[in-house]
């Protein structure tokens, strides 16, 4: 639904990191909710992270 109502918009883009929680740190599961993952330190991955910085970068 997210998809459908930005398309076209140039401001917008999707990108689907598979393996991450909604937090961006290993261990989501598309198919499965294991909330145990939220017990364990962790780092936001690091692709994300850089594609954040190069989206804040694109916009200055």
């Amino acid at each position: 639904m997210w998809q459908e109502t930005m398309a076209g918009k140039s401001n917008v883009s999707f990108k689907l990191y598979l393996g991450l929680s909604h937090l961006f740190m290993p261990g989501g599961s598309p198919d499965k909710f294991d909330g145990s993952i939220y017990n364990k330190l962790a780092n936001v991955d690091s692709q994300e992270f850089e594609d954040v910085l190069e989206r804040i970068n694109d916009r200055h």
